[in-house]
């Protein structure tokens, strides 16, 4: 049984991925032109905050600078399992989230920095396999959207952790030099909190 009654399901409806049916027109904005590596101090600043006891599934690992550093610092983690679509060097490679969660198939939680135009879909097939904390990396500009306030009043989350610097994400992780540009902030869902309770806003300095 879903713990979100909806028909179709969201990430259905959203994605047209049905059954588990991969279409690739639903693929976009995550090739190998489109990859920025997470800045490890983000992935720390989630693991000095949140607990992520049992097995962690990264799904979008590119070239495993998360999964790494979840392996180093994750409170209670015991295993990390790392997947990706393209072939970044880490990870199992070609395997697509929103048509088959069977890699993570077991795992307790899901964290990741999520392809940006598939965010939302991402969080929902997320909610949908795992009975622990969804924790994805955002441009804090996704709470701007009216059409994601289902989103955040029908899902349990809890927590949001504000940076209040830039984080810096180079593309291909080629380092420019440089500021970053643009805001980011961890949004955690939680299933052992109540849907219909606010999520808490923190400071990351």
């Amino acid at each position: 049984m879903r713990l979100f009654e909806v028909e179709p399901t969201e990430l259905e409806r959203r994605t047209g991925v049905n059954g588990g049916a991969r279409l690739a027109q639903c693929r976009r904005g995550t090739t190998d032109d489109d990859f920025y590596p997470t800045d490890p101090t983000a992935t720390i600043a989630l693991c000095e905050r949140e607990e992520l006891p049992g097995i962690v599934g990264e799904c979008a690992c590119g070239d495993g600078r998360m999964s790494r550093v979840i392996e180093q610092r994750g409170v209670g983690t015991t295993k990390v399992v790392s997947g990706d679509l393209y072939d970044r060097g880490y990870g199992e490679v070609g395997v697509d989230f929103l048509a088959s969660a069977a890699l993570y198939a077991g795992c307790n939680h899901i964290v990741t920095n999520p392809p940006y135009n598939e965010a939302e879909a991402f969080i929902w097939r997320a909610l949908e396999i795992v009975d622990g904390k969804v924790c994805m990396l955002l441009r804090t500009n996704f709470l701007e959207s009216a059409g994601r306030h289902r989103l955040f009043t029908t899902t349990p989350i809890a927590r949001i952790y504000q940076f209040s610097r830039r984080i810096q994400m180079f593309r291909n992780g080629m380092d420019t030099g440089g500021s970053g540009m643009i805001a980011f902030a961890w949004f955690v869902w939680d299933k052992s909190r109540p849907a219909n309770v606010e999520p808490v806003m923190r400071w990351i300095p």
